[in-house]
């Protein structure tokens, strides 16, 4: 129970360095984001090695998922002679951070506070995250969002633009549900998907699913 009363029910998910679905702990992760739309994210980093961590924090904005961020190991990244502008990350990433340090509770009162702050401010709801993939998926991809927008395929799961990033990296799970709900659009996204996997093979020697991580 929070100090202001409100009872909260927190999800402890499998540690994941992304949302892509290729093992058991990325689908439990994703599925639960996806499928019981929880009212904010709190995303736990390894303060000392941001860039690997917050490919995972990107792929949460992109679900359109009210984000807190948990700036983990402070401790650490402060012996090794370095620091974190944690509010110019904030700015830069357009949700709260919050240094902590867990196994002494550092931080703990604070990242809940932001957590239902944020929850109650943004009512489940955050603007996605729009990022550019490169001219070889930029346009592809706006051809799918058009096509998963006009059908309403898989809405109740994330915004479109996500649905289309999941079929261009051959995500399973996504493009089966994809099929039960619509299988003539699910059809013509695979399609579409196919044709710039084959295109970045014949010109990169390259696969979307890499393209997308590297961006």
């Amino acid at each position: 129970i929070h100090e202001n009363g409100m009872v909260l029910d927190m999800v402890d998910l499998p540690g994941t360095y992304s949302l892509t679905a290729y093992s058991e702990e990325e689908r439990a992760a994703r599925n639960f984001l996806t499928d019981d739309h929880p009212d904010a994210v709190i995303s736990v980093l390894n303060a000392d090695a941001l860039e690997r961590n917050l490919y995972l924090t990107v792929q949460i904005m992109e679900l359109g998922v009210p984000l807190v961020l948990a700036l983990n190991m402070m401790d650490e990244v402060r012996k090794g002679g370095k620091d974190i502008d944690v509010g110019l990350l904030a700015t830069l990433m357009g949700c709260p951070a919050v240094e902590t340090v867990a196994r002494e509770g550092k931080g703990k009162r604070e990242l809940l506070d932001e957590a239902v702050r944020i929850a109650k401010s943004k009512n489940g709801k955050a603007e996605p995250l729009r990022i550019s993939y490169g001219q070889d998926l930029d346009p592809v991809l706006d051809e799918m969002e058009l096509l998963i927008a006009q059908a309403g395929l898989l809405a109740e799961k994330g915004p479109a633009r996500w649905v289309g990033i999941k079929y261009l990296e051959g995500d399973p799970g996504v493009i089966r549900r994809g099929r039960e709900a619509d299988a003539g659009t699910s059809l013509k996204l695979e399609a579409l998907a196919a044709k710039a996997a084959d295109h970045l093979k014949k010109t990169l020697g390259t696969s979307p699913d890499a393209i997308i991580a590297d961006y």
